[in-house]
């Protein structure tokens, strides 16, 4: 689990330091025009954090959406949706630099 999280947060952080590679990296399989894949990044990339924390309002708005698209019924507690735990498996020290770095 310490793996997968610390790839994931590197992964977050390489997308976030270059942006033009993060949106261009995907098109053969994405099929997404330059201009609508980064329009895409600038939408999406708000929404991944580099350590490990949910945002309550973007949970809500996944929540909302998924209700208004008939994906669910009700509107469930977060902390029936996921927990924070996994932040203690891992130390996050945002001043290291990243391996994609080196």
């Amino acid at each position: 689990m310490r793996r997968f999280l610390a790839a994931w947060f590197e992964t977050v952080a390489f997308m976030k330091a270059n942006k033009e590679k993060a949106f261009r990296l995907p098109e053969p399989v994405t099929k997404l025009s330059p201009d609508i894949a980064e329009k895409v990044y600038q939408i999406e990339m708000p929404m991944y954090f580099t350590d490990g924390h949910f945002d309550p309002h973007a949970v809500d708005a996944v929540k909302h959406a998924l209700i208004e698209t008939g994906h669910m019924t009700t509107m469930p507690e977060n902390s029936a949706l996921y927990t924070e735990i996994h932040r203690t498996l891992i130390k996050i020290d945002l001043d290291v630099t990243p391996a994609f770095a080196s």
